[in-house]
């Protein structure tokens, strides 16, 4: 073979795999966080697991956003395919939004699907610790559509009938973290946090109030326009048990599992109980 017919060989070699590379290109696909908690710990909680889930058809990168509205916003959007990372009313109100977002598996802690919230005040000598307490007193809470923070507390209050207006004070607050601040430099008298969280701080002078019943899981979505098969591929590598080593970035002994439709009956008691509470 001729120089010229050689470097006429290798040229089309070489156009043929950048075709083929740029054919296969993986796909970008945002995995939608809401700001839970300070976003460094956000960073390294779900960095490390949407690299994991990225493979050589799509890319997962993290987006860390603003607020839970913003998050429910974009997973039931139509146009683009997104994942998500939901707490338990972003779940619920974005089935009732979209109803063609599509469940992919629930988080589990220590092998159950739930979460509890911790009710919390600052320890000090002498005072027994009673939920009645509240009143009269500053409570903490978080974005409106967090469960842990917001809701729940305010469910607590009306399930013991103390009205919003028997507290001196609610005071909002952008994550579980600044809540947690806030009780440590006495800005507020409660506040309730996600129990995970909450275990951080509990030797620093915090002591618990009340502990939430079994509350319904986080839940990772994908909006409708995520293909079928590969969201049927992203259940069986998450609910795989010989994967659950790769989640160790989540928090201590998380896992996922899949979807029950059971796990969020709690759900429509709580906003009709709370769409009951007077201002």
């Amino acid at each position: 073979m001729t120089r010229r017919k050689l470097l006429t060989a290798l040229l089309a070699t070489s156009t043929l795999a950048s075709a083929r590379t740029s054919s296969q290109q993986a796909f970008k696909m945002p995995l939608l966080v809401h700001p839970f908690d300070n976003p460094r710990r956000l960073f390294a909680r779900f960095h490390p697991f949407a690299r994991w889930l990225s493979n050589d058809t799509h890319d997962v990168q993290l987006s860390l956003l603003a607020s839970y509205q913003e998050q429910l916003d974009r997973i039931t959007c139509k146009k683009h395919p997104n994942l998500a990372y939901l707490g338990p009313t972003t779940f619920y109100l974005a089935q009732q939004v979209n109803p063609n977002i599509q469940p992919l598996a629930m988080e589990t802690i220590n092998n159950k699907t739930h979460f509890r919230a911790l009710l919390l005040t600052k320890a000090r000598e002498g005072e027994t610790n009673s939920v009645f307490n509240l009143i009269g007193k500053k409570l903490a809470t978080g974005d409106e559509l967090s469960l842990g923070s917001t809701l729940y507390p305010l469910y607590l209050l009306k399930q013991l009938g103390i009205t919003t207006a028997q507290l001196a004070q609610i005071e909002g607050y952008k994550n579980h973290d600044q809540i947690l601040q806030a009780l440590l430099h006495d800005q507020v008298d409660y506040g309730s946090v996600r129990e995970d969280i909450a275990n951080t701080y509990l030797g620093r002078g915090l002591s618990v109030v009340h502990q939430s019943p079994p509350l319904p899981p986080h839940i990772l979505v994908a909006s409708e326009k995520v293909p079928k098969a590969l969201c049927e591929s992203l259940i069986a590598l998450l609910t795989d048990p010989l994967n659950q080593s790769a989640f160790v970035s989540l928090g201590t002994q998380r896992g996922f599992t899949h979807y029950e439709t059971s796990a969020y009956e709690f759900m429509p008691q709580l906003f009709s109980t709370l769409s009951e509470i007077p201002s």
